[in-house]
This record gives structure tokens, sequence and C-alpha cells, in this order.
């Protein structure tokens, strides 16, 4: 008895379930044949009453995340979704006369939507959303359409404050083919909206904004985001290394020019200036609208760089040099000015100690021969060089960093 009732309650319900299930398909068919067959709905015709009229477009941008920015080609990728609302006149109706649906879904190649493209495009126009998209359209003629799309756009690159640089790219949609009398844009209050955003590990978005543009007769929205890069992998990766090359580029003064290693110490901090500018230059883009005061440090460096080279040359040559010959007026004169440095009087004195006491050293024959003189040292002169060099140089690379560091600091 108990098995017979049970079965009997199973078999209302599901009986009860069918019957409502047919009641809504057969509204929802009635629907679309009273309006895709018994009033002839046209998506080619734009849904409006009077032709003449004009349809409002509501559009906001659902902000998923920065995909990438592509500084060597000026490509700004990002995703994300458009939330696109408007009225279509030609699919209202009363949901009493239908078993009160009040909404629908269809694909939205089956009725009009507008024709909105990506005006900054990186690449060829193509159609928003796609065919397995589907649209809602209320009773009361709203459509609701939310197409996901990876957007490509241009963005003009300033690499002058690399990597402590901030550019500003834009995502600008437009309509195609109406004009802002027959299609027109309005300012949407939802505007831009960070939608499950994701932080990108290179950018972040210090802020962002969208405009409405109707001054050109076309309707068009454009977002803007003013993005920051955050530079620690390069400080770590690419300016300490190029700031500790500098100090070594002064560290072959400190080397004695009697050594053979003076020379190709100089070369090989030359080169390793020029590796650096090479992998910098791969990463950033070919133009000459704007130029890295990075690769500027970089090209100054090598130009010191090409300094010392000329300098430990000159060194070597002095260094190799008959004691005989004497010193001209000038070499005299770099005598005197390095023994104006605290650090060369001590050395100085020393040297002119030592040579003393080479003068006093007697010949085989018994004689008193001198065999240099403090006029004739030129290892003393190379010294003396050294001295005054990295002196200088080191003035001239804390001026260059210094200028380049405030002017980063206070024009980004």
């Amino acid at each position: 008895m108990h098995f017979v009732a049970i079965w009997f309650f199973v078999m209302l319900e599901l009986m009860s379930t069918h019957i409502c299930n047919s009641k809504l398909t057969t509204g929802l068919k009635d629907l679309l044949y009273e309006k895709f067959t018994v009033e002839g709905y046209d998506k080619r015709i734009r849904p409006v009453l009077h032709q003449g009229l004009t349809l409002d477009l509501d559009i906001s941008l659902r902000f998923s995340g920065i995909n990438s920015l592509d500084e060597v080609k000026g490509v700004f990728t990002t995703s994300g979704f458009l939330a696109l609302e408007w009225y279509d006149s030609y699919l209202s109706w009363d949901p009493e006369l239908y078993e009160n649906i009040t909404e629908m879904y269809l694909p939205q190649n089956e009725i009009w939507k507008p024709d909105l493209v990506l005006k900054n495009g990186f690449k060829s126009f193509s159609e928003m959303g796609g065919p397995f998209y589907y649209v809602i359209v209320e009773h009361t003629g709203l459509v609701l359409w939310w197409p996901f799309h990876v957007f490509e756009t241009k963005c003009l690159i300033d690499i002058t404050y690399f990597p402590f640089d901030r550019q500003t790219c834009n995502i600008t949609l437009t309509i195609w083919t109406h004009s802002i009398y027959e299609v027109n844009i309005s300012d949407s209050y939802d505007g831009l909206d960070f939608y499950e955003y994701i932080p990108n590990s290179v950018w972040a978005i210090d802020s962002s904004s969208h405009h409405v543009n109707t001054g050109s007769g076309e309707s068009e929205v454009t977002f803007t985001f003013n993005l920051s890069r955050k530079p620690g992998f390069y400080i770590l990766n690419l300016i300490l290394p190029i700031l500790f090359l500098g100090k070594l580029n002064l560290v072959v003064f400190l080397i004695p020019t009697q050594s053979e290693e003076k020379v190709a110490f100089s070369v090989t901090i030359f080169l390793s200036f020029a590796v650096f500018l090479n992998v910098l230059d791969s990463s950033l883009p070919k133009n000459s609208d704007s130029t890295s005061l990075l690769c500027l440090y970089l090209v100054l460096e090598l130009t010191i760089g090409v300094v010392i080279l000329v300098i430990t040359a000159i060194q070597v040559r002095f260094c190799h040099r008959n004691p005989s010959i004497p010193f001209n007026s000038f070499h005299r004169k770099l005598l005197r000015l390095s023994r104006w440095f605290k650090c060369c009087k001590g050395h100085s004195i020393d040297n002119e100690n030592e040579v003393t006491k080479l003068e006093n050293i007697k010949n085989p024959e018994g004689a008193i021969e001198p065999i240099s003189s403090p006029e004739t040292d030129w290892t003393a002169l190379c010294t003396a060089i050294d001295i005054l060099a990295f002196q200088t140089l080191l003035v001239i690379q804390l001026l260059i960093v210094a200028i380049l560091g405030i002017t980063t600091y206070v024009k980004r």
C-alpha cells in the first residue's frame, strides 16, 4: 500500500513538471513565431520605430588584466569583456500573453547588433563576440550583449626614463558604419570596471578613465590606462651591474703600469659596456622619437672607456721609455699637479727617497754614478697620471649619475 502511494506521488510530480515545461516551451515558441515569422523581424534593419531616430548604445568594459606590453612593437594586449545595452523596439512583448516569459536567450547573429570594432587595433578588424555567443532579450526590448575579447591595440611608447617610465595606452571602440545620428554611444555610468582583475608582474595601473568622443561625427568610446613599470627586475639585472662596471672602469688606474694586464683589463670593461648596450637595444623600440637616459649613460661610459684606453696606452708607452730622455714642461706640470692630492704626497716623497738611494749606489769601478733622477722617472709620471685620471673621471661619473638620477626622479 505504501509502495503504491509513493509511486502515485512520484508520477504526479513528473506529470506536473512536464506540464510546466510544456507550457514554457510552448510560450517561447509562440513568442519566437510571433516576432520572427508573423511580424517578420529583420536583423538588417536598425531596431527603432522610426529610422530618423537615434539608437542609444551603452558600452562599459569589464577589464580582466594586462596580458603584455610589447615596447619594441608598441602593442598593448589586454583582456576583458564588453557590456553592451540597447533597446530593440521590435523585440518587446507582454509577458502575460506568453506564459509570463520575461526574457529569452538568442544567438547573437539572429538579431540586429551594432557593428562595433576596435579602432586602434594592431591587427585587422574583426567582429566582436562569435557565433556561439548569446544575447539576453528582456520583455521591455532591452538587449544585453557581453562579448569577451582580447584587445591588441597600438600604444606609443616613451622610453626616455626606462625602466622608471610611465606609459599611457588606450582602447578605442567605434561604430564603423552608422553615423552618430543613427547609433550614439552614450556615456555609461559603469564605464570601466575591474572585473576579476589579475595584476601584471611588470606593469601597474596608476589610474584609468573612459571618455566618449562625438566631435568627429563618429561615435566612439576610449578607455585610457595610465601605467607605470615595476623596476625591481631591471634594477637588479641591469642598472646595478652597469653602475658596478662604471666603477670597475676606474680600477684600471689602480693597476701598476708595469703590469701586462692593465690594457687587457680596460679592454674587457669596454667590451662589457658594449654587451649591455646591445642587450638594452634589443629590449627597446627602434625609433628616434625618444632616447633612453640609460642608453645615454651607457654611451657616456663607453666614451669614458675609450678615454681610459687612450690614457692607458700612453702610460704603457711612457713606462717603456728610455730613462735618459728628460721630461718636458708638460710632464713636470703633471707631476706638480699630482702632488696637490693628499694621497699622492706621501707616494711622491717615498719615490724621491728611493731615487736618492739609487743615486748613492756605486758602480763596479767604485765611482758614484747616478742611475736615475726625479726628473726622468717615467714610472713616477705614470703613477701621477693614474692619480689624476682616477680622481677626475670619478668626479665626472658621479656628476653623470647624479644628473641623470635627478632628471629621472623629477620628470617621470
